[in-house]
């Protein structure tokens, strides 16, 4: 956080993401107008370390101008001060959350938009299919490829990419691929290809 301050201090948003994480540009630069970065916002897909609540770093982690203004320019210092406490805990990213709820911000759930899934291991339900889809975790450089030609193959490539795009355009548009849909259905899950 600090090394993206220092690089570009004072930008509205700062987006954190593994190298493995594929980002749905169309979605994310549709939602972040709807978002004000003068708010201590910290986004992402909520998960729990020893009960603990976190932003799932392989999701996305998402921080406001001010909450990184605040973690980064008004505690100074915090990395150097969280540091020796890495080996006591499973994941960097539980660590980064309790460093910024100690100074009053907490995280705010952004699942299913943030996702930890696959295109393959997606739930499609009445929940999520009309959510934007902003991104996808652990995506090999194939289904990477794969994504970025369904996006540029999209019939609308102007709207936020959603699972209802996936369910309804995949076959046409990737024939053979790597998607297998999932529904959740009232008794139980069924299998489509």
């Amino acid at each position: 956080m600090e090394k993206s301050w220092a690089l570009k201090p004072e930008m509205d948003w700062y987006f954190h993401i593994d190298a493995d994480t594929y980002i749905v540009w169309s979605s994310l630069l549709s939602w972040l107008p709807t978002l004000d970065p003068f708010k201590k916002s910290f986004i992402g897909s909520k998960a729990y370390d020893g009960g603990k609540p976190f932003a799932h770093g392989g999701s996305g982690l998402l921080l406001s101008e001010k909450a990184s203004h605040e973690l980064v320019v008004v505690h100074r210092g915090t990395a150097a001060r969280w540091d020796p406490q890495m080996d006591k805990i499973s994941y960097g990213d539980s660590l980064l959350a309790q460093a910024l709820q100690e100074y009053g911000i907490q995280v705010t759930n952004s699942f299913p938009m943030f996702s930890g899934e696959t295109p393959s291991t997606l739930w499609f339900h009445s929940g999520v299919w009309c959510m934007p889809i902003i991104t996808f975790h652990h995506v090999s450089a194939a289904e990477s490829e794969q994504l970025r030609s369904f996006e540029e193959n999209r019939l609308n490539q102007n709207v936020s990419f959603k699972p209802r795009h996936l369910w309804h355009e995949a076959d046409n548009i990737i024939p053979g691929s790597f998607i297998v849909l999932r529904v959740v259905q009232r008794h139980g899950l069924r299998h489509d290809t």
